[in-house]
């Protein structure tokens, strides 16, 4: 029989004081009321592209630069020095990026990028460096990545897992020779799969084990489509929330996947409005760890971003941010995660290697502006740096 974890679940009781008072809380805390109409039911917040990751030693982050003025909006790939701490602009040449960037960044330090297809492509362009961005090789994956920040993932042995639309795609070591591990459809016809009422494919992560999770969307409300590849097939896995009430629709807005652990944050739709639920399943642990939901006002995510110990760092309309406290951390629904003011718009808040220090990173026309909160409510910018108004090779 196929292995199932035990999921660690909420009682209804402490689900309805979350969903209440998260909504509440943060929400009254923002600096800044967004207006606007409602959500469409059933239809959980749609997942940015701006996303980062920060490690031990290594982070990362996409930023989207430009406009109008300098012949379009193009994706740009920062890395941080692990030798001075400072940010340095990594993008690799001589592909077009308009449709966005998806990053993956194995244990031995290869970093894979997939550029998101754009202009009816329908095939997607890699770029591979073992020296954190000073030189690039070319792959390539024959078919349309998604478009989301988890559409690509390493797992061991140097391979590599990406979705498409229309199929979940494995390579073997170097990012070559792609073979399909299944496919939407097949998928869907799984018992799991009817569970979830599948419909589309979004993201995947690998576990600290090797397991590949890949992430979906699903039609029956409240379902969380995650998907674990077992000797016995796939099977639903992750965090349950049964006691969630009036949970709408639920998609999978972050997925992280450390040494330590596998970290995920959910983006949900109730009655009330849109919900955030941090979860983490800690190495060689079968039980979810789940979050109090919180809530926060209509107006979208603009970024995700997460560390390896499972902070998660969310921007918001309104140059708001909202920080997630650690696995492990006791917290009720109203101190689960903290409210921050940002220094600018359109910025990816990455969290730190401290507690409390974060980074925003404001991209421009043809700059990006590295800014530095090491002491509550005060930020200071620490570095511009500067970016090609039209990268070589890229199209407008």
């Amino acid at each position: 029989m196929a292995r199932r974890r035990r999921t660690s679940r909420l009682s209804a009781t402490a689900v309805i004081a979350g969903l209440m008072l998260g909504v509440v809380a943060l929400t009254g805390c923002a600096t800044r009321a967004v207006t606007g109409s409602a959500p469409a039911i059933g239809r959980p917040p749609p997942v940015p592209l701006a996303a980062g990751v920060s490690l031990p030693g290594f982070s990362w982050a996409t930023v989207r630069t430009g406009g109008p003025s300098v012949g379009g909006k193009f994706w740009q790939l920062l890395v941080r020095d692990r030798a001075d701490g400072r940010w340095r602009l990594a993008t690799p040449p001589g592909v077009a990026d308009n449709g966005g960037l998806a990053v993956a960044r194995a244990d031995d330090g290869t970093i894979t990028a997939g550029f998101v297809p754009s202009q009816l492509l329908r095939f997607t362009p890699l770029a591979v460096t073992s020296d954190s961005g000073a030189h690039w090789s070319q792959g390539l994956l024959p078919a349309a990545l998604v478009g989301d920040p988890d559409g690509l993932a390493a797992v061991p042995g140097g391979r590599l897992v990406a979705i498409t639309a229309e199929s979940v795609q494995e390579s073997a070591s170097g990012a070559a020779g792609w073979r399909p591990l299944t496919s939407l459809k097949a998928l869907a016809a799984t018992r799991a799969g009817r569970r979830c009422g599948l419909a589309s494919l979004t993201g995947a992560v690998a576990e600290s084990n090797g397991t590949v999770l890949v992430a979906g969307g699903c039609r029956r409300p409240g379902t969380i489509g995650l998907f674990a590849a077992t000797a016995s097939g796939w099977q639903l896995t992750g965090p349950e929330l049964p006691g969630a009430p009036g949970l709408r629709a639920v998609s999978i807005a972050g997925l992280i996947g450390t040494r330590t652990g596998t970290g995920v944050l959910l983006a949900g739709q109730t009655a009330h409005g849109e919900i955030l639920i941090p979860a983490w399943l800690a190495a060689g642990s079968r039980s979810w760890a789940t979050y109090v939901p919180f809530g926060f006002s209509v107006g979208g995510v603009e970024s995700v971003s997460a560390s390896a110990g499972g902070v998660w760092a969310v921007v918001l309309s309104g140059r708001r941010g909202l920080v997630t406290q650690p696995p492990g951390h006791s917290a009720g629904a109203a101190d689960v995660a903290h409210p921050v003011s940002l220094p600018a718009d359109n910025a990816t808040l990455m969290p730190g290697a401290a507690p409390g220090n974060l980074t925003a990173l404001v991209p421009g026309l043809d700059t990006v502006a590295v800014w530095e909160l090491t002491v509550p409510g005060r930020w200071h910018r620490s570095q511009v740096i500067s970016v090609p108004s039209t990268p070589g090779g890229q199209s407008h």
